[in-house]
């Protein structure tokens, strides 16, 4: 296609694909309601400084997706891509000639 294709984009969609599928397993397989709902972390740690720190990663991943799911949705369902040029092309294509009549 017109825009190359992200690096590990297959691989992504394996992992996905993996993850629903375990989740429809254990959950399948009578998995315990407790462990359907998030529990904030921090609430019922009892080292509350180990809980901040996996909570500072826990949401730097959630960023990285959102990033991720972003970026996916503005190259394949949006069109967009990024075109790397001078100063001096810009101003040609964007600019009409000077002198020049259109039509």
């Amino acid at each position: 296609g017109i825009l190359p294709e992200p690096p590990l984009w297959n691989e992504r969609l394996v992992w996905a694909d993996r993850v629903v599928a375990l989740i429809a397993q254990a959950e399948a397989e009578n998995l315990d309601p407790r462990w359907r709902f998030e529990t904030p972390s921090r609430v019922h740690a009892s080292d509350k400084e180990a809980a901040d720190a996996f909570k500072g990663f826990e949401d730097k991943g959630d960023e990285l997706v959102q990033v991720q799911a972003m970026d996916w949705f503005g190259q394949v369902v949006a069109g967009e891509h990024t075109v790397v040029c001078n100063l001096a092309t810009v101003l040609r294509e964007a600019l009409p000639a000077q002198g020049k009549r259109s039509g």
